[in-house]
C-alpha cells in the first residue's frame, strides 16, 4: 500500500514515521492484535494522503452504507459499501485510539468487512 501511495524518490516524513511506528507496534503486539494495528495504520495513511475517514458515532442500525467518496454513512438505499455497525464501530475505535493502545481483536467477519472496505476505499482514491 505504501508503494501505491508514494511517488518514487519523493520523501514524505509523515508516511515514513507512520511506517516505522506501525512496524514497531506490530512487532511488539500480541498476535491477535496485529491485524487491528495494521488496519489502524491504513486509516492513518488515508488521513495523511488527504482522504481520511470522519470520526463519528455509528448510526443506530444493524448495517449502513459507506460512501467511497468521503467515508460518511449513507441511507441503506444509497450507493456505497454495505457494512455492519459492528465493523464500523471497529473502524471508529481504530481512528481514535493510538496504535500502541489498540488491543482488541476483530471477529473474522468484521475483519473481512473492514479489509474489503479499505481496499475499495484506497482504490477509489488512488485511481
Amino acid at each position: 500500500l505504501i508503494y501505491r501511495t508514494q511517488a518514487d524518490e519523493v520523501p514524505m516524513a509523515d508516511v515514513f514515521e507512520l511506517l516505522t511506528i506501525t512496524l514497531r507496534e506490530i512487532d511488539a503486539a500480541e498476535p491477535p492484535t496485529c491485524f487491528s494495528r495494521m488496519l489502524a495504520a491504513q486509516l492513518r495513511l488515508a488521513e495523511i494522503m488527504g482522504f481520511g475517514l470522519p470520526v463519528m458515532e455509528p448510526p443506530p442500525s444493524v448495517a449502513l452504507k459507506l460512501s467511497m467518496t468521503d467515508g460518511l454513512p449513507r441511507p441503506e438505499a444509497a450507493d456505497g459499501f454495505r457494512m455492519s455497525t459492528a465493523a464500523y464501530s471497529h473502524i471508529q475505535m481504530m481512528l481514535t485510539t493510538p496504535l500502541d493502545l489498540i488491543t482488541h481483536v476483530l471477529t473474522p467477519e468484521d475483519r473481512l468487512e473492514v479489509e474489503a472496505f479499505l481496499q475499495l476505499y484506497f482504490a477509489h482514491h488512488l485511481r
